[in-house]
């Protein structure tokens, strides 16, 4: 569809006798537009703006003509002296008169009217008078969106944020723009706006002073909201000036933004690199919605619709729909990367740059029915119109120029069609009301965990390392050791010595472990204080909404219909977590997950003990559960309350066993804390030194993290879990001489009897698990296996390493008394296998045993403890864990696509981007296996993967 307005209609708007509506773009009639030719051209089919306010002698128009014609002498004035004549992506707004903004970037979305923010299945529309219902607001729809984002300056110092949003409607646009934190406009009527500009000497000074005045008013009057904070995503944005509803009404609208608190990002040099930085430093990571509202004034004649522009109307804010951005990546010039291939298709290659610039976002580009009321509204209407042309005629000299959106053409492009269609998100920032009363309820540490981690986590979400992190980082500090300083750790018998400073990040500063001690203290107040409150999904959703919980937690690889379905546990435990713990069932030919070893386990009052066998069938089917008792006893299916909370206590057994044992006590403290002490024998300049610098970036704080805030009394995941202090360190100590992680992928797989018959059987494990963690594996130990032998020349080489022969008594030390220990003498093919494995215990086995959003998305999904009784999580252990998902999911460079390009010797790259690019197959390749499968297994998909491990 074209851009233009609407089409011409004789209907008065306002009760003025200067004003005329009944002259088309170069028809003749009573009213005279200098540059209706011109029009044209911008407007197509439709109506000139110019024409639509302005006669001969109208006060107004000769307003117009010295605002725009001062405007595009300061333009082109400041044009050709930044000598940007030949750069068209910077021919932009940045010299007008109104406003002074440049294009931040442009993003695609959808407006959905009639949907809430907050619940997707309300119908807002119906509590609207009916003779509101009109246009935009008739009924539910879905449109797309093109979002142009934009700075907003005063006298060179920014401090306004604006955008403009177009849409398609009918055969027509709305275009809606919108200023952040003034809820009114700088002037009150036409005698105001002309001198805000600069004016000749023999201009009327007092109406001059008098409109600086008005303007200081406005923006003081805002100063509050202007100092909360730079973030563009935290704002509510106005759209301060009146449009039709109807013939008798008229409204006002914003949009409040409803994403939580997301932090601050590092300002780039000036306000539109700054917005650009924060515009991909969000988009690339999360959703971003506001809620659209709007104010009905029920006479559109008034004189505060029509003659004040500088007042807020003293009305009531409705609800009216939601603007969802999804995610989205961005290019150097804040442009969404769907969006301008889409929009780019068969322009040159300036103009692509310049499209940002050439959009138009003009306030009389509405439908009749909303069409822009008011003296200020009409004045700006008319000179976006004159400036544009005049604009874009200087754009014409480098290929630039108005740009009419094609919409259909655009619903034609796969990746922006995707972002306009993309599903509102429901889950959002809201007003805390909403959260239930069980909340209040909650003992004080878990509502200080929640209050304090939201905006920790959102900052370190929105700040992940990334390549020009690393950069700043200078990676070749990752060839120097730390002191040396060693803190111990007593888990019941295991001993745990860590390492106390990394050699990038230093020691944990001791603001946070005065913190960590404090939160765990009994004497300040923070025993364990379980509370066991009952709470359903959605009032859990509720609460992750009101406390910004659910945007920090990790989507989930995958969603299940129905948690509570015997179908979903089977999934749980042969396509998910719960594989590696699966054993053969000699008695009924089937496999069983065994628990009972939980059962003498010590839990605190009101829990159900963990002590749970769940049997399956040779087909993976749910048959039987036996659950302790005086001895271990069967469930009865034919009783259905005592099933479904069996199926959970299964369900949450092998989340609390897979948390604390395999990813917690395993990948961290039994695999990658003995790997980064046994490193630190290594001088700097070893071979296998480097080769670990990245599988273990970070890991020394990491775990310094972890050992505070989850492995000591009272931590968080105690406090999680149901289990006294006493059985967590019991359970710890049994699940050391279970640890089979050292043990190198394929002897893993040939060893394990229950994934061997299932490969037999040719399903579930084969498919989904084996082939993946292999290539995986395989990838590493080709990296691995390049590296060493460009490092030893033969065997003889590594056996006469005294170095690496102290590294690897270490390892030794560290693996006796476990499942699978390391041999005692090295060679060249066990280092190469074993690092090979550490590298797929920090990629692949953390992604498995750590990513569980899955697992844990609603409270009857499952848990880390079951109350007695019950069959989904209290609410309490609901949001403790929800803040451990937050924690894990804190960014660490990818493992697939990050350069660390200050790190690798010439000679030491070659391995790299041989590593890099076999990873990338794999990637593919898992990809294409999933698109096969029943049941997706995305775990060691590469292209999710981190180089090592988080929290």
């Amino acid at each position: 569809m074209g851009c233009g307005a609407s089409n011409a209609k004789d209907q008065p708007v306002e009760k003025n006798e200067n004003t005329s509506r009944s002259c088309p773009v170069g028809e003749a009639g009573d009213v005279k537009c200098p540059i209706a030719a011109a029009h044209a051209e911008i407007y197509p089919p439709g109506v000139c703006p110019y024409s639509k306010f302005f006669g001969d002698g109208h006060k107004g128009a000769e307003r117009i003509r010295m605002y725009s014609k001062q405007g595009m002498e300061t333009y082109e004035e400041q044009w050709r002296k930044g000598g940007e004549l030949t750069d068209v992506h910077l021919d932009d707004h940045l010299y007008t008169g109104l406003g002074k903004g440049g294009t931040a970037g442009v993003l695609a979305g959808s407006l959905q009217i009639g949907t809430s923010a907050t619940d997707l299945d309300d119908d807002l529309l119906a509590a609207l008078p009916q003779d509101a219902r009109l246009g935009l607001f008739a009924e539910k729809a879905t449109y797309p969106g093109i979002f142009r984002v934009s700075t907003f300056a005063l006298r060179e110092k920014e401090l306004f944020y604006r955008f403009g949003l177009k849409i398609p409607f009918h055969d027509e646009e709305v275009n809606l723009t919108a200023v952040s934190d003034m809820d009114y406009f700088m002037s009150k009527d036409y005698d105001d706006l002309p001198y805000l500009v600069k004016h000749d000497d023999d201009q009327n000074l007092r109406e001059r002073v008098a409109a600086r005045v008005d303007f200081a008013k406005a923006v003081l009057g805002s100063a509050f909201n202007v100092l909360r904070g730079k973030n563009m995503f935290q704002k509510t944005y106005y759209g301060q000036l009146p449009y039709r509803l109807g013939d008798k009404k008229a409204f006002k609208y914003r949009f409040r933004c409803v994403t939580p608190a997301m932090g601050e990002v590092e300002s780039g040099e000036g306000m539109t690199e700054e917005i650009r930085n924060h515009m991909k430093a969000v988009m690339e990571k999360m959703p971003v919605a506001f809620s659209f509202e709007i104010q009905i004034h029920n006479d559109v004649n008034a004189d505060v619709v029509q003659n004040v522009g500088d007042a807020a109307w003293d009305l009531e804010w409705r609800e009216v729909g939601v603007l969802t951005l999804p995610q989205q990546k961005t290019d150097e010039f804040g442009f969404s990367t769907p969006l301008h291939e889409a929009l780019s298709e068969g322009l040159t290659e300036d103009a692509k740059k310049a499209l940002g610039g050439t959009l138009l976002f003009h306030p009389a580009q509405m439908p009749e029915v909303h069409y822009p009321v008011g003296q200020i509204q009409h004045m700006r209407a008319a000179y976006y119109a004159l400036h544009a042309k005049q604009r874009f005629d200087l754009h014409l000299k480098n290929g630039g120029g108005a740009y009419n959106v094609n919409y259909k053409k655009l619903a034609q492009h796969a990746g922006a069609n995707a972002l306009f269609t993309a599903e509102p998100i429901e889950y959002l920032n809201g007003d805390p009301e909403i959260m239930p009363k069980a909340y209040e309820e909650l003992d004080r540490y878990t509502r200080i965990l929640v209050k304090s981690s939201v905006p920790a986590l959102t900052e370190s979400l929105l700040n992940p390392i990334d390549d020009a992190e690393l950069d700043s980082l200078k990676m070749l500090k990752m060839d120097e050791r730390s002191s040396g300083k060693k803190d111990v750790i007593m888990v019941g018998d295991i001993r745990i010595e860590l390492l106390e400073d990394d050699e990038l990040f230093g020691e944990l500063p001791l603001k946070s472990i005065i913190l960590l001690k404090a939160v765990r203290s009994k004497c300040l107040g923070f025993a364990i204080d379980d509370s066991r409150l009952d709470v359903t999904d959605k009032e859990a959703a509720d609460v992750q909404v009101g406390t910004g919980l659910k945007m920090i937690t990790p989507n989930p690889h995958r969603i299940y219909e129905d948690p509570n379905s015997d179908d979903t546990l089977s999934k749980f435990v042969f396509h998910g977590y719960g594989l590696p713990l699966v054993e053969l069932d000699e008695a009924s030919d089937g496999y069983m997950l065994d628990f009972s070893h939980l059962k003498d386990i010590a839990t605190r009052d009101g829990f159900v003990p963990y002590g749970v066998k769940a049997y399956f069938s040779a087909d993976q089917k749910l048959t039987r559960i036996e659950k302790i008792g005086a001895s271990m006893e069967e469930v009865s299916r034919d009783d259905a309350v005592a099933w479904e909370q069996a199926k959970f206590l299964v369900k949450s057994s092998l989340c609390m066993y897979v948390t604390g044992v395999m990813h917690l006590l395993g990948c961290h403290f039994l695999v990658v804390n003995n790997m980064c002490n046994a490193r630190h024998t290594l001088p700097p300049a070893h071979p296998v030194y480097r080769l670990l610098s990245i599988p273990l970036f970070r890991s020394v704080t990491i775990n310094n993290q972890a050992a505070n805030s989850l492995l000591r009394e009272r931590s968080s995941y105690h406090r999680a879990s149901a289990l006294e202090w006493s059985g967590l360190q019991t359970m710890l100590e049994r699940g050391v001489g279970k640890c089979d992680l050292w043990k190198p992928m394929p002897q893993w797989i040939e060893s394990h009897g229950a994934i061997q018959k299932l490969k037999a059987a040719g399903g579930g494990a084969e498919p989904g698990f084996t082939a993946d963690a292999l290539q995986l594996y395989t990838a590493h130990r080709n990296y691995v296996g390049s590296w060493l032998k460009a490092a030893y020349a033969d065997e003889n080489a590594v056996l006469e390493d005294k170095e690496l022969a102290v590294f690897w008594k270490s390892l030794v030390d560290a693996t006796a008394g476990l499942a699978y220990a390391l041999p005692a003498e090295v060679s060249f093919e066990t280092l190469a296998d074993t690092l090979a494995q550490f590298m797929f215990t920090v990629t692949g086995y953390h992604e498995l045993y750590g990513t569980i959003g899955e697992y844990l998305a609603t409270p009857s999904t499952s848990a880390m403890r079951v109350a007695e009784g019950k069959k989904a999580a209290d609410l309490q252990a609901f949001l403790i864990t929800n803040v451990l998902l937050a924690a894990t999911s804190v960014r660490t460079p990818m493992l697939l696509g990050a350069e660390w390009k200050d790190h690798f010797t010439d000679a030491e790259r070659v391995h790299w981007d041989a590593y890099q690019k076999e990873l990338e197959q794999g990637k593919q390749d898992v990809e294409a296996r999933n698109a096969a499968r029943d049941v997706r297994f995305p775990i060691f998909n590469p292209g999710i993967l981190e180089c090592a491990v988080s929290v």
